[in-house]
């Protein structure tokens, strides 16, 4: 089974109402997004920086980062692009 598989499996486990994977080309911006719920990120491939309330995060294959509901959020993909997975509760 693959990584994003298993990321998949564990977050619907963990009770996530909806999990679905993206894919970023390199240096690609989601510029701001507000959380309804809480939501999990989990990198599958490549990294990304993530920021929220003033906070940027760097993930790379395998980390995970868990933001609260009503949390404004942004994702930049890194030199690669990267692939991740996210699980919304």
């Amino acid at each position: 089974m693959e990584l994003s598989e298993r990321i998949i499996a564990t977050l619907e486990t963990e009770g996530c109402i909806s999990v679905y994977e993206e894919t970023l080309g390199a240096h690609a911006t989601l510029s701001l997004r507000t959380t309804v719920s809480p939501i999990a990120i989990v990198v599958t491939d490549g990294c990304l920086e993530v920021t929220y309330n003033d906070i940027t995060q760097q993930l790379k294959s395998g980390n995970r980062l868990d933001i609260l509901a009503d949390t404004t959020y942004s994702i930049i993909a890194g030199k690669s692009g990267c692939n991740y997975v996210v699980g919304e509760f």
